[in-house]
This record gives structure tokens, C-alpha cells and sequence, in this order.
């Protein structure tokens, strides 16, 4: 309601009421104050006590992401991006149960398990385990894909894994490749048995993929301890950190959300226009 009475539609006249408001303001500025408000709401649920676990998810998350879009364009599986996205999100449901009941699975996550042990122990305290939460909130999207499998099936043996589609197989094994604490020797077997990958390649790839992760910390300011044992520890505890994570979310939803290769005289016009409506949401700026 604030904005749609700001400075930036002084056209309309005061409006309180929901449609109208939708109206006003147009789908694409909904969908920027959505996101807005979003990852506030968010970053604000984290505190002190959680942020080593949310580090450790965030990490993890990203080094899939990496690790699966890369695998991806090794074996020529068409759909980089996509294996990306599935290696993004195959820790979903663990976000899910941090944000329900953030001291009792943020001490769950300290205590760092094995994913066999831990999806044990959160069938006992939720009833349901993070790779089947993450699978039913994929599911519920409706999007033509194996996203939803994929993170369904990630911690099964590679061995039962051989007549699945090639996402399930490369988020399967990206998964395990994203945890530190993993026997090499099963990783060496499944990576051949899977893809038909040596050792030396496995490596190589951990390598590579270690320090594109290492590059977006350093840029966000988010320290990685690696502890002799091999366990990652990220913190990702202050606000500023928090801050910067939110910044950097609201920056890519700008982006996303205007054209930035204006053409004509007409178009530039709707651009400066759509910079204008964004700034008055997100910072209250006025022309």
C-alpha cells in the first residue's frame, strides 16, 4: 500500500484496496516487492547460533551447483543449467527444517553426520528426511524435469542408479562429491561406474571446483575453516555478512527485472521508468 501511494504513482489517487493496488503497480513490480520482501524476511529468521549451519548448507549447496553443471558439459548432457539448479537446491528440505526448528536441527547439523546418519536422525525428529522434503517442494513446482527425482534419490549407491535419467545420476554423484567428509574410494568406484571417470579426473574436478567456491566466499566475506579431519566449517554469522548475502539476492532481482539494452526513444523511456518504480520500492527514492 506504501508504495503504491508513493511519489513514483502520484497519477492514482490514495489506494487501499488489494486489486487496485495489483493494478497500479503492475506484475513486475509485484514480483520485485515479493522478492524484496523475501529475502529479508529470510536473512532476518538466521541469528548467531544458526549461521555456521546455514554456512554449511549454503557451501555445500553451492559446490554442487558447481560440481553438477560441470559434470554436466564433461559427459555432454544438454542441460547444464539444469544440473546446476538441481545441485543448487539438494539441500532445500535442510533449510526448510532450520527455519521450522532452527536450535534443535542447527544442533543436529553441528554434530556433522553422515547423510545416512542424519537423514535417520531427522526421520526421528520430523518424520521425513531433507532429501524428501526438498523432492516434494520440487515436485509441487510442475516443471518438465528430473529435478525432483534427482534430489529424491541423492544419497541412494551409485549401483542402483545405472538405468536412471543423467540428472539423477549427476546430482547423485555431484552430492557426494560436495561432502568433505566422503571415502574416496567409493567416490573413485561410483564416479567410474556412474560415468566412466578415473581418479585423476575426480580430482582435478574437486580441485577446480574447490576454488570457484572459494572465489563467491572471499567475495562475500564468508571465512571457510577446512579442520584436519577434512569437515568444512563456513561462517556466515554477522550481519554484515547477512547484509551483503540480502544485497547481492536484491541486486540479481533488479537485474532480472528491467531491460538493460534499451533501443528506441520509447523504450528508453519504459526503462527509466521501471528503474524509477524499483528504486522508490526498495529504497523509498523518489524522481
Amino acid at each position: 500500500t506504501a508504495v503504491g501511494n508513493s511519489p513514483a504513482y502520484a497519477q492514482w489517487n490514495e489506494s487501499k484496496d488489494f486489486n487496485r493496488l495489483l493494478v497500479v503497480l503492475g506484475l513486475d513490480n509485484i514480483k520485485t516487492i515479493a522478492i524484496n520482501a523475501a529475502v529479508h524476511q529470510f536473512f532476518s529468521r538466521f541469528d548467531v547460533k544458526t549461521g555456521s549451519s546455514l554456512g554449511g548448507i549454503w557451501y555445500k549447496s553451492l559446490w554442487c551447483a558447481h560440481a553438477a553443471k560441470s559434470l554436466a558439459k564433461l559427459t555432454s548432457y544438454e542441460f547444464p543449467d539444469e544440473a546446476y539448479l538441481a545441485g543448487l537446491l539438494h539441500k532445500l528440505g535442510q533449510l526448510v527444517f532450520l527455519n521450522n526448528q532452527p536450535e534443535a536441527y542447527n544442533e543436529l547439523l553441528l554434530k556433522q553426520h553422515s547423510d545416512l546418519i542424519l537423514t535417520g536422525l531427522e526421520k526421528e525428529l520430523f518424520g521425513v528426511a531433507y532429501h524428501e522434503v526438498s523432492s516434494i517442494l520440487v515436485q509441487e513446482w510442475d516443471i518438465k524435469s528430473f529435478i525432483s527425482d534427482a534430489l529424491l534419490y541423492q544419497n541412494e549407491p551409485a549401483d542402483r542408479l545405472l538405468e536412471a535419467p543423467r540428472l539423477v545420476r549427476l546430482t547423485n554423484f555431484t552430492h557426494k562429491l560436495s561432502d568433505p567428509c566422503i571415502d574416496m574410494d567409493t567416490l573413485y568406484a561410483e564416479a567410474d561406474l556412474l560415468f566412466g571417470l578415473t581418479p585423476s579426473v575426480v580430482d582435478a574436478m574437486q580441485k577446480d571446483i574447490g576454488q570457484q567456491v572459494q572465489k563467491a566466499a572471499d567475495g562475500l566475506g564468508i571465512r571457510i575453516d577446512k579442520a584436519d579431519t577434512g569437515a568444512i566449517n563456513v561462517q556466515v554469522e554477522t550481519e554484515s555478512v547477512r547484509l551483503e548475502l540480502a544485497k547481492r539476492v536484491r541486486e540479481f532481482a533488479l537485474l532480472g527485472g528491467v531491460n538493460l539494452e534499451p533501443g528506441s526513444e520509447a523504450d528508453l523511456q519504459e526503462f527509466m521508468q521501471s528503474v524509477l518504480a524499483e528504486l522508490n520500492i526498495l529504497f523509498e527514492m523518489d524522481r
